[in-house]
Formats: structure tokens, sequence, C-alpha cells
């Protein structure tokens, strides 16, 4: 920005100048964040229509396979659901409205909770899932945070483990 002024008599500009090269990295980041978001909801939305469409389209007669597409559809469904939660939970985290209530909670019982909720994966995927928490084992912690984390964490080691491989969660004091 350029502004004239007049000082003694004597005619001048002044001028401000803003970096506003942080302002452009935080743009990319956000088209990069929006495109990929954009990919992840399209693609299980684009397998939800086209097994909508096989079943409308006759499919739903066939015993055979009308209960596995609609498990595909289900599944992501359950996706784009995760998807829009971790969207949400990000939202809030960013505007300062997210809130920790730390309080004393059975570590063993929520590695178990994670374990059933993500049983269904892992026998998909030949994984073996071992608690080797003691069950007295407390922590101070938001527990629906850890829960989170503990899920996120232990999702990822299901998905990208080998085929027999195992998950094994722990607890050193």
């Amino acid at each position: 920005r350029i502004a004239p002024f007049e000082f003694d008599e004597k005619r001048g500009a002044i001028g401000i100048f803003y970096d506003i090269s942080q302002i452009e990295r935080l743009e990319n980041v956000r088209q990069e964040f929006l495109s990929n978001i954009s990919h992840e909801l399209r693609t299980p939305l684009t397998s939800i229509l086209a097994f909508v469409e096989t079943l409308e389209d006759g499919a739903i007669e066939d015993e055979e396979n009308n209960l596995r597409f609609l498990n595909v559809i289900r599944r992501n469904a359950e996706r784009m659901h995760h998807l829009i939660n971790d969207i949400l939970e990000l939202s809030s985290i960013e505007s300062g409205k997210i809130t920790i209530e730390p309080k004393k909670s059975n570590l063993s019982n929520l590695v178990e909770e994670v374990f059933t909720n993500l049983s269904n994966k892992a026998v998909e995927k030949h994984v073996r899932l071992v608690n080797e928490v003691p069950k007295d084992a407390t922590v101070y912690a938001d527990a629906v945070r850890l829960e989170q984390m503990l899920t996120n964490l232990i999702d990822n080691a299901v998905k990208f483990n080998r085929e027999d491989g195992s998950v094994t969660v722990s607890h050193k004091t």
C-alpha cells in the first residue's frame, strides 16, 4: 500500500509492505486439505452409489450377493461417517471449543473396548490383537480422547500390518 504525504513542503510517499508468503502457504495447505478430503469422501460415496444401483437393477434378488453388497455399502458409509467426525473434531480443536476432561480411567478396559470395535477388521486381515495391559493399570486422562487416539493407532496398525501379524498394546510404569 502506498500513500502520498507532504512534510515541510516536500511531497513524498510512504509505502507499507506485507509479507503474504505465510498466508499463501496456509492457503495452499487449505486447498490441498480440501482436495484430499473431497477425494476421501468421493471414493466411498462412489462405491455406495454403484452398489445401490446394482441392487436396484435386480441384484437385490440375488441371495448369494445381496448381503455382500449391503455389507460393502455399510462399510463405506461407516468410512464416510468416520471422516466427517474427524473433520468436525479438527474444526472443534481449531476453534478452541474442545474440552479435555481428565479423570482416572482403567487402561485395560479402554484397550479391550477398542479391540472389540476393531475386531472385525483384524479378523478380515488375519491380524491378532493382544492386550498386555495389566487389568489394574489406570491412567489419568480424558477417556474419550484416549480411546480416539488408541482407535486411530490400532486401526492403522491393523490396516498396515502383514497377514497373520499381530498388534500388541502394553503398558509400562
